[in-house]
Formats: C-alpha cells, sequence, structure tokens
C-alpha cells in the first residue's frame, strides 16, 4: 500500500479501513500528521511523540475525518507549476544575462516594457556578430 492509498481509503473508501494493516498505519503515520498538521496542529502535535502508538493515532485520524467525504482542500496544496512569463521571447533575457527564472517573472511584472526593449537590444547584437 502507497501514502496515496492510505488517503483514498480516508477521504473515499472508508469501508475498506479494516483492511489496512497496523503495520501500513505505522509506516504512513508520519507523513500523514505532518499532512493534518496544515488543518490541525494541535492535535498532530499531541501526536508527535516518540511513544504514540501509530497504529492507534491513525484509528483517532480516521475517526476525526469520518465524515469527511473528499479530500478537503488544504491537505493537498503544496508548489504549482508557474506558467512562462507574459513577454515572448524572455528566454534571450535569461540566457543573455544568466537569470534565474524568479528574476525573469520580477522583470517582466514589474518593467514589462524595458524587457522588451532588451530583447529587441540583445536580438540586434546577436543579428550583428553572425554577419
Amino acid at each position: 500500500m502507497d501514502f496515496k492509498g492510505i488517503v483514498n481509503i480516508f477521504f473515499f473508501a472508508k469501508n475498506d479501513w479494516h483492511t489496512v494493516t497496523d503495520k501500513d498505519k505505522e509506516d504512513f503515520f508520519f507523513i500523514f500528521n505532518r499532512y493534518m498538521a496544515k488543518k490541525y496542529p494541535k492535535e498532530a502535535q499531541f501526536f508527535n511523540k516518540r511513544n504514540v502508538d501509530k497504529a492507534t493515532a491513525m484509528d483517532i485520524w480516521f475517526l476525526k475525518l469520518k465524515k469527511e467525504n473528499r479530500v478537503p482542500y488544504w491537505f493537498w496544496t503544496g508548489a504549482t507549476k508557474k506558467k512562462d512569463p507574459a513577454i515572448k521571447d524572455w528566454q534571450i533575457i535569461q540566457s543573455f544575462w544568466k537569470m534565474g527564472l524568479n528574476d525573469i517573472y520580477l522583470l517582466c511584472e514589474l518593467f514589462p516594457d524595458e524587457v522588451k526593449a532588451e530583447i529587441k537590444r540583445i536580438q540586434t547584437i546577436n543579428e550583428e556578430q553572425v554577419k
């Protein structure tokens, strides 16, 4: 069983909870407790002890979430993939000035006209070097 399987049983297939072994509960307790700490930090901290019975703690989490019929919005939140900057040919500036992607985002957001002018300037420099 993997972590996604445990999560699916917690929120969707609640009748399958009895099939989860104590070993599986112990294996996934730490990561599940960390996810639950986003919404329930006090409860997660209570279970965050060295000698806690991990299988019983998972059972308690299951009982607390028994009325949930879908994965809550806060459970899977994390890093999302950023879209490319809105300005076309932004890679030219990135490679010419050896800038990071976050710097490019900032420049495109704060100084769009200057970025476009810089792209044109770099393109003319590259064309002259080719000649």
